[in-house]
């Protein structure tokens, strides 16, 4: 059942649930400043532990403008990310153990500004961005809706953590999982913006958080 309103014109359309919608498969990595730690490699999952990572993804314009909801999955009841329990967070015996809820945008690749669909994910300890799939109970790649095969940039962020975008567009494909784009790896993963990198002092202000020993994170 879906409703929507201010509909001045009508034309082609489908109804059809969310397995039909035309969606690409992301494979993200990243690591939070916060939560992140040397000596393990891996980020901490202090929120899973204490039991307080929310069942319902948080994010919306409620929470901060920068996290409207727009496309497919609005954020609303019935259009929303998910688990059944607080027990799924828990993978035992792996580096999978939840951290927290992230935000994906899926931005426009000619006006990189332009936000077409959002999806909130779950990132693990090892940076994985994934999304759980209750059929499997197992962690999947995360689905991100597209208008067509093509190119696109894509925003990761964090409640309590700066935003970092593709610094090359993506081409992304019906059904089809993207190659790892891994964010950790270098700094120039993120898109630099000149305006931010000339303030003083000059150069000093990169997307990204050098961690030491070639391991970049989203700072805090």
């Amino acid at each position: 059942n879906r409703s929507r309103s201010n509909i001045t014109s009508t034309g082609v359309f489908a109804v059809a649930d969310l397995g039909q919608v035309n969606a690409a498969r992301l494979n993200l990595k990243v690591f939070l400043q916060g939560a992140y730690t040397f000596s393990t490699g891996l980020m901490k999952d202090g929120l899973r532990t204490a039991n307080v990572i929310p069942l319902i993804q948080p994010y919306s314009s409620a929470l901060n403008p920068l996290f409207t909801r727009v496309g497919v999955y609005d954020g609303s009841a019935s259009v929303n990310e998910t688990v059944p329990d607080i027990t799924v967070f828990d993978v035992s015996g792996t580096q999978d153990d939840i951290v927290d809820w992230v935000y994906i945008s899926l931005q426009d690749n000619t006006t990189p500004a332009t936000k077409l669909q959002t999806r909130a994910a779950l990132i693990q300890r090892d940076g994985d961005i994934v999304e759980y799939n209750a059929t499997s109970a197992t962690y999947v790649p995360v689905r991100m809706p597209i208008d067509t095969h093509g190119l696109y940039h894509l925003v990761v962020s964090h409640r309590t953590h700066l935003a970092a975008r593709t610094s090359t567009s993506q081409l992304l494909q019906d059904g089809i999982t993207m190659p790892l784009y891994d964010f950790s790896s270098d700094q120039s993963k993120a898109y630099q913006d000149p305006a931010i990198l000339a303030l003083t002092p000059p150069n000093n202000n990169p997307a990204m958080k050098d961690l030491g020993g070639g391991v970049f994170a989203m700072w805090g």
